[in-house]
């Protein structure tokens, strides 16, 4: 059984307040939304891929003036598009990349392509994955990046 270990965040307070970056293999059962752990993923110092739900959200994000250098990945981007963001920031930035659970693998296919190891190299942070369990009967390819996880 995994003991669970609270971290108390005060009115006022943000996630990377308490917790400055979201440790690996880390399950985050946050109680409230809004307390800045997709943003302080966005602003961390390593590569990162951020698998949102669905697309008004990373577009949303793309749009904030907040967050520099990010590439969203949805229907009608591709692997190439991924590739050529990569060769374009590799060494002047770190890679932040939010998806679609349904894109992941594009971004998969262009990291490999990029000779990156998708795995050892990048944070894959699954946001609001409650959604699966919500939305996995009418969106099945909503759950494929699971295996990546486990």
């Amino acid at each position: 059984m995994i003991k669970p270990d609270p971290i108390k965040i005060n009115k006022g307070q943000y996630l990377t307040d308490v917790l400055p970056e979201i440790p690996t293999n880390t399950i985050l059962n946050k109680t409230l939304t809004g307390l800045g752990a997709t943003y302080g993923e966005l602003k961390s110092g390593r590569h990162s891929i951020i698998i949102e739900p669905n697309v008004p959200v990373i577009v949303g994000k793309m749009k904030d003036k907040k967050h520099e250098n990010i590439l969203g990945v949805y229907e009608g981007i591709y692997a190439e598009d991924v590739l050529n963001y990569l060769e374009k920031n590799v060494g002047k930035h770190k890679f932040k990349i939010l998806t679609t659970p349904e894109s992941l693998r594009k971004v998969k296919d262009a990291f490999l392509e990029f000779g990156m190891n998708i795995y050892k190299e990048c944070f894959l942070l699954f946001d609001e994955c409650q959604k699966i369990v919500q939305d996995v009967f009418y969106r099945q390819d909503i759950a494929l990046p699971i295996d990546d996880f486990f």
